[in-house]
């Protein structure tokens, strides 16, 4: 599954707290590839786990669950971007150590 584009089931309309035009993630680049979106270890938000698949730079704004953070990516980097319920999103390290 590694490097498999991220597929997309779409849904009708339906009752829940995002509007019909939100989604839960942004598009990415080209030469970046969402691995993971998990549970942050401590249960208060969310994690998502990138990597930059081509050997280039990108530099781009990410959002996931109405959360934004722009994002800077260098050859072959990987990233782990916390998603707290209560702050914003902030880039750390594989531990999920935000605080």
């Amino acid at each position: 599954m590694v490097q498999m584009p991220l597929r997309s089931i779409h849904e009708t309309f339906h009752d829940g707290p995002l509007t019909s035009k939100a989604g839960w993630v942004s598009q990415l680049p080209e030469n970046v590839m969402l691995e993971a979106v998990k549970r942050m270890e401590d249960g208060k938000g969310f994690a998502a786990r990138l990597y930059e698949t081509d050997g280039k730079t990108a530099e781009f704004e990410m959002t996931l669950l109405g959360k934004s953070v722009k994002l800077q990516f260098t050859p072959h980097e990987i990233k782990t971007v916390c998603f707290p319920n209560d702050g914003q999103p902030v880039e750390t390290n594989l531990l999920e150590d935000y605080a």
